[in-house]
């Protein structure tokens, strides 16, 4: 299974825009940690992207084989786990970055909310983890029917 040339270049377009928008974000809003943004950005962001560059026959190859066994199994199961996920993430990634935007500490900000802040906060955000674990689950069926459509077409050469 190969991935296509034209798929890998894209990939490397949409991952290089994101990075340069990553990059020049301070420029046009304030960020309080400016340096530590930066090492966060640039410490995750260039291994990552370089690793699914390089790497991205073996990724395709073991997700093909681990959604294999997960489609298995019932369908509000996965979009339960991909949204609890998301949710989780979603909670983190808050936190750290009205670390690094503002200088809030995440005890700060977990402590300075209404029950009611807390409720709709949460309302919202798992709301949103539902939609985006079902979205998910359709991407990642697509993802798989693609290349099981690339095998197929792969066996019949």
């Amino acid at each position: 299974m190969k991935t296509s040339k034209a798929n890998k270049v894209n990939n490397i377009i949409v991952n290089i825009i994101i990075f340069a928008t990553l990059l020049i974000l301070p420029i046009f809003t304030y960020v309080y940690h400016v340096r530590i943004y930066y090492v966060v950005i640039i410490s995750f962001f260039i291994p990552v992207i370089a690793y699914r560059i390089i790497y991205s026959e073996k990724i395709e190859e073991k997700f093909y084989i681990k959604w294999s066994e997960a489609r298995k199994k019932a369908k509000i199961f996965i979009i339960l786990k991909e949204g609890l996920c998301n949710f989780f993430r979603a909670v983190i990634i808050i936190l750290i970055a009205r670390f690094i935007v503002d200088s809030h500490t995440p005890s700060y900000n977990l402590f300075r909310l209404s029950l009611a802040q807390y409720v709709s906060i949460t309302l919202i955000v798992l709301l949103t983890s539902s939609v985006v674990g079902t979205i998910i689950w359709y991407d990642k069926e697509k993802r798989y029917a693609n290349i099981y459509l690339d095998r197929e077409g792969d066996n019949k050469i």
